[in-house]
């Protein structure tokens, strides 16, 4: 594969040859077996069984072509189980009728309820379903393979089925191979072979003849095959692949009297093994989970998923008998702002007039796109009624310090007083959306002695989207302390609450104590986001950094002496996330890549790592510990 660590197995030995040296070690164990059972001696009651039933006779034999019947038996050694037999049971090519097949005494029977195909080679993959009676001792990979031609197909195609998003291995997938396909082949026809993969994601078809194949991979929730359910996961390889075996020769020189060359090889099966990723599509099926008016002047509405640009909302005049005294029926328009989650599943619609705030229902009209009876999309409306109630106000003994106070408000922050971290800015967060707001009120200062201080600059920001936030960017120095004040009443919400006086000292964390990693990327050809990762499964980032083409190094700097995963993702579309595929425009999920190595990060050092990528590959995530690096470099 080309790739920094390779997961594969070895293509060497065929799987007649296997059978064959399986075969001597059975006799081998037989002889052995039967040598001790004859040293005179009575049961002792040694160590238990821990050999897995051995094969006494097949019907058909392993191997056999021409067969032309219906149903076989496996017989064993020994009276054996089954472990969810039904389900594990691979047949490939698949039937169009599931067999019956049970487990009587020491054998496994198979009873096929149609005629086998001319000129396939078939194989019955029964995993490890088949155990020992007393024991529960599992054979492994129990795999019969037959043929209805004089000829056993012996080409094969394997590799790894990936999680797209996170590069972990995906076992019990259905992995099928088309010989002869069309654009709906994967939507509506069974596959001409399938496999499923193991606990490490790895499938293997190796009795396939030499014809093209195209590669799908299936969570088949509703085990008809084929892709026919979008909550279903798929995988699907970009191009065509033609199973073949070449013979690589190896000459040697045996010294014996004369000189004599000896060729000898191995038989090398392509292509090599395959890394595709399974997704699932885009499924948009957008619904109002719940609502509510809490407080007065807002309301909440939660959505089952992440809302898109169409999605719109009015607030609607109330009723008559609902107008303040203040409102003329007819000429009210109620002002709203509406402001979004960070993943835009929930929505919070405030009311930015104070006489507004004092209807008690308000009727919001929702525009949105939902999924109709036929799965498409389609715009609807929803009207809601959001009823304030003071009475659900009654178990608010402790206020929080952001609650009015006789028309005023306070101001939260994400100052910390000890040691607050010297990559973030300073914010201010209001109750209810700004309206009024005068600069020279904040005033930030840094302490020069115990008693004085000395006033800096800094720039106020108002995120995009946020009308509640106030951002302050500042240049602080390292174990230094500050002081930020604002005035009293110098700035307004929409709903006419004044802020209360804000005073709070603070101490910047030492500037030694942080650790910086840069990594110096080679092989980058497209936009990308890089997340810095602290080694949990989570997988929430620590922090982001875009990365362009023309980029050669990405800097992660103030970071906490920890150990940390990097995890670069393609941003084709430049939307700053991941993107999931659609299998209808041949679009793959926007590829992830793991750096290979943990990092462990140290307080005033900087850690330089550079990491070449080939981005025309699906690479297996393998990050080494820290430990194992260590190791590595003695």
């Amino acid at each position: 594969m080309g790739s920094n660590v390779k997961i594969s197995v070895k293509k060497i030995v065929s799987e007649i040859g296997l059978y064959l040296i399986l075969a001597g070690l059975f006799t081998a164990l037989v002889i052995m077996s039967n040598s001790c059972a004859n040293q005179g001696q009575g049961p002792s009651g040694g160590p238990s069984d821990s050999i897995p039933p051995v094969i006494l006779s097949s019907l058909p034999a392993f191997y056999e072509t021409n067969f032309t019947g219906k149903n076989f038996e496996i017989t064993f050694d020994e009276y054996i189980a089954a472990d969810n037999l039904n389900d594990k049971l691979v047949i490939s090519p698949p039937l169009d009728e599931k067999p019956d097949v049970s487990v009587r005494g020491k054998s496994v029977i198979v009873k096929i309820k149609e005629d086998f195909l001319p000129n396939r080679t078939y194989s019955f993959d029964f995993q490890d379903a088949v155990k020992d009676y007393n024991e529960g001792n599992k054979i492994e990979s129990l795999r019969l393979i037959f043929s209805t031609s004089d000829l056993i197909d012996t080409l094969q195609i394997s590799g790894y089925i990936l999680d797209a998003f996170s590069l972990a291995p995906q076992p019990e997938v259905l992995v099928s191979l088309y010989a002869q396909y069309t654009d709906t082949s994967f939507t509506t026809t069974r596959p001409d072979f399938i496999a499923k993969t193991n606990a490490e994601g790895f499938f293997l078809f190796n009795n396939l003849p030499s014809i093209n194949f195209r590669l799908f991979a299936l969570s088949d929730e509703d085990r008809n095959l084929f892709y026919s359910k979008k909550t279903e996961k798929i995988a699907f390889s970009d191009s065509s692949l033609l199973p073949e075996v070449k013979f690589i020769s190896k000459v040697d020189t045996l010294i014996n009297g004369n000189d004599t060359l000896i060729s000898e090889g191995y038989n090398e099966f392509l292509p090599e093994d395959q890394y595709i990723v399974l997704f699932q599509e885009e499924l948009y099926d957008q619904y109002l989970v719940s609502w509510e008016r809490a407080e007065k002047d807002h309301s909440i509405l939660i959505f089952n998923e992440a809302l898109t640009d169409s999605f719109k909302v009015k607030v609607l005049p109330p009723d008559v008998a609902e107008f303040p005294l203040q409102l003329v029926p007819g000429e009210i328009i109620i002002p709203f702002y509406t402001e979004f989650s960070m993943n835009r599943d929930s929505v919070l619609i405030w009311i930015t007039d104070s006489i507004a705030t004092t209807i008690d229902t308000l009727n919001l009209a929702l525009s949105y796109l939902a999924n109709d009876s036929l799965k498409q999309l389609v715009p609807i409306t929803d009207t809601i009624s959001l009823v304030y109630r003071k009475e659900n106000k009654k178990n608010t003994a402790k206020k929080d310090t952001s609650e009015t106070i006789e028309n005023f408000f306070t101001f939260k922050t994400n100052i910390s007083k000890k040691n607050f971290e010297l990559n973030k800015d300073i914010v201010l967060e209001s109750l209810s959306p700004l309206a009024e707001f005068n600069h020279k009120a904040i005033t930030l200062q840094k302490a020069i002695t115990d008693s004085t201080y000395e006033e800096i600059p800094f720039n106020v920001v108002f995120e995009p989207g946020e009308k509640r936030k106030i951002v302050l960017k500042y240049k602080p120095e390292g174990d230094s302390g500050y002081r930020l004040t604002v005035d009293s009443a110098s700035i307004k919400t929409l709903t006419g609450f004044h802020n209360l006086a804000v005073e709070e000292e603070f101490r910047t964390r030492p500037a030694d104590y942080y650790g910086t990693v840069i990594l110096e990327l080679k092989g980058i050809n497209e936009s990308m986001i890089a997340w810095l990762l602290k080694n949990n499964k989570k997988e929430d980032p620590v922090a982001m950094k875009i990365v362009n083409p023309e980029d050669k190094n990405v800097v992660f700097d103030y970071l906490a002496p920890e150990k940390y995963i990097v995890k670069l993702i393609i941003d084709r579309n430049k939307n700053g996330k991941w993107d999931t595929g659609d299998f209808e425009k041949g679009e793959q999920p926007e590829r992830v890549y793991y750096f290979p190595k943990e990092i462990q990060v140290k307080s005033n050092w900087e850690i330089k790592e550079p990491w070449e990528i080939d981005m025309s590959k699906v690479e297996p995530k393998t990050v080494s510990s820290d430990e194992e690096n260590k190791e590595k470099s003695k």
